[in-house]
């Protein structure tokens, strides 16, 4: 049996921990599967119920036997209320970009999207260089009272 799982298996695990890493306070997005119960040199299976998704850091740990197997089942479990951020570093830094939008292609173009004057993804150079994506997100605000709609602006900086 191919140790890889299937596409369908990948995705409930993934759906299964809210696409971040379930164990508390960690939420990395680069996850990997871990065959629990039973581990996988007892039996080759992709049962995605004796399976979760963990980030690589905690995947070693699950592992070299950190977790016992009823802590992962209750990782498995919780991990759809686990209100911790998805989070990681964005490490992948370029000077030179192509971007592509549906079928618009722009390379090295600092400015990507614009809405009514407001820049909405970006780049700029960081000092060494590497271009810096940015994203300018706006919340539609209904105001009741009015009935006029608001955008509010938050800005993400990777």
């Amino acid at each position: 049996m191919n140790r890889k799982p299937p596409t369908e298996v990948l995705r409930q695990l993934r759906d299964e921990v809210n696409f971040g890493c379930p164990i508390p306070n960690c939420g990395n997005p680069y996850l990997t599967w871990h065959h629990f119960d039973p581990p996988w040199h007892i039996k080759q299976q992709h049962d995605p119920s004796g399976m979760i998704a963990l980030c690589r850091d905690h995947h070693d740990k699950a592992d070299s036997g950190i977790y016992t197997i009823d802590q992962l089942h209750e990782f498995k479990r919780s991990a759809i209320n686990n209100n911790t951020n998805i989070k990681s570093k964005f490490e992948w830094l370029r000077r030179d970009i192509f971007t592509m939008i549906g079928s618009n292609i722009y390379f090295n173009t600092p400015l990507i999207f614009e809405y009514n004057n407001n820049p909405i993804i970006w780049y700029n150079r960081s000092d060494n260089g590497y271009m810096l994506l940015n994203m300018g997100l706006q919340t539609i605000v209904w105001n009741p009272e009015t009935g006029l709609i608001h955008l509010n602006e938050t800005e993400l900086r990777f």
